[in-house]
This record gives structure tokens, sequence and C-alpha cells, in this order.
């Protein structure tokens, strides 16, 4: 009996380990990893309104993003978001906010202006036109203007979203 549950324990870790191996590059989409998941909260104005198809009259304060890219799939990316006013003294929105779900196809470039990080272009119909985000290194991406500048975000939020399965940082770069 206890043989078994040795055996059954070590197998899960080995199997942990190697999910872990698995999602531990995010250098590229011809790299290892077979999925990177983003989040974070990002400011609601009006530029990232018309990228999300959101309507220009409609109240947003903030806009939480999961952006899940996919490595070797028909559908490159599913973008969840959920937005709209935000209620006082929480993170969360009045009336529970609004919700969307975006899937298109997401390639990978290099940056023009040879700076550190590639760029990863969103394509969706869905879209009202192409998101950019910069990986500015395994852990860190920052979303990009029409212009491919880094956008400035405001007093409560930045246009930053986090890797939740980040590599390490031996390659930070700024």
């Amino acid at each position: 009996m206890v043989q078994a549950k040795f055996i059954l324990f070590f197998s899960g870790l080995l199997v942990a380990a190697s999910m872990h191996q698995v999602c531990l590059s995010t250098n590229d989409l011809s790299g290892t990893k077979s999925t990177i998941i983003l989040v974070g909260c990002t400011p609601g104005d009006d530029y990232i309104k018309s990228v999300l198809s959101i309507a220009p009259d409609y109240t947003v304060d903030f806009i939480k993003w999961q952006i899940t890219i996919y490595k070797n799939s028909a559908s490159n990316f599913t973008l969840n978001i959920q937005y709209g006013e935000s209620q006082p003294n929480t993170l969360g929105f009045k009336l529970g906010g609004s919700t969307k779900m975006i899937e298109g196809i997401c390639t990978a470039s290099d940056n023009p202006e040879n700076d550190p990080g590639t760029i990863f272009h969103l394509k969706s119909n869905q879209l009202g036109h192409d998101l950019s985000l910069v990986r500015l290194n395994d852990n860190l991406f920052h979303i990009l203007s029409a212009e491919q500048k880094l956008l400035v975000g405001n007093g409560g939020w930045s246009y930053t979203l986090n890797n939740t399965l980040p590599g390490g940082i031996n390659n930070f770069r700024l």
C-alpha cells in the first residue's frame, strides 16, 4: 500500500515537472510553450474601446483582460474581457459590467525599431482593428498604439499585462 502511494505520488511529481517545463519559454510562437496566458487591467479610453468594438458612449472606467495565445491552433488566441463602470471601493464593476470573448489569429514579428521584444499582432473580425502587444520580457507584455508605440495608462491602470506562466528573470530587459 505504501509502495503504491509512493509510485502515485512520484508519478504526479513527474507530470507536474513535465508540465512546468512545457510552460517555461515564451520567446515566440515557434518556441516550445503551448500557451501564453496574459492577465491585467487597463484603462477604458476611446482608443482601446475602438479596438475592442465597444460603443464609444458606453462608460468604461477599466477593462479586465485575459488573453490566451495558443501555439499550433486554428484559433491562435482567445481574448476574454470584462469592462464597465467601476464599483466604488472594489475591484469590480457596477451591475457586474459587460463581458466579451474574441477569437482570432496571432502572428509574431521582430520589433521594427530594433528595441527588445517580439511584437504579437492579434487579428480578428470581432476587433475594430488589430491589437498589438510587445513582449518586454517573459513576464510582461505591453499593449501598443496604432503607431506601434507603448500606450500610456492613467492614475489607476497601465497597459501592461502579466504572464500567468512566466519564465525566469535572467533575460529581463528595459
